[in-house]
């Protein structure tokens, strides 16, 4: 959404100089309305081929996959080198668990682990309260 603002500053600062280029062009001898046109199309195809571009790069890039994973559920859980261009990986998805090996030839599932655990609810007891300051003054006096 940054991107799309940045975008959008830029190119209306473009379209605003390009604006104004014009009067001012147009009462400098020899310059002509076509001149500052064809600036003004320049300018624009330049935003554009950047637009491109960074939309290019953002598409390929490691950040925008790890975010696209971790929306879909799908995790790596834990991963071992054994070499140069081999490893292996423990993928998770949801409750299930899988253990795949990686080479250069391509990926292979070495067998189905069993589901993770269910994530515990954090209260299924309810803590105890602490004593009230008397109960706890009685229990010192007591004791002397």
């Amino acid at each position: 959404m940054k991107l799309k603002a940045v975008i959008a500053v830029m190119l209306f600062g473009v379209l605003s100089a390009g604006a104004a280029e014009p009067r001012a062009l147009a009462t400098a001898p020899g310059s002509g309305l076509g001149e500052a046109a064809m600036r003004l199309t320049g300018a624009l195809l330049i935003v554009v081929a950047m637009l491109f571009a960074a939309l290019r790069f953002l598409k390929g890039s490691r950040w925008v996959q790890r975010a696209q994973a971790a929306r879909q559920g799908l995790q790596i859980v834990e991963s071992k080198s054994l070499g140069v261009r081999q490893s292996v990986v423990v993928v998770g998805y949801g409750q299930q668990r899988f253990l795949v090996g990686a080479g250069p030839q391509g990926m292979t599932m070495l067998t189905a682990l069993p589901d993770a655990p269910a994530p515990k609810p954090e209260a299924q007891a309810a803590p105890e309260e602490p004593p009230a300051f008397g109960e706890m003054l009685l229990r010192a006096i007591q004791q002397r």
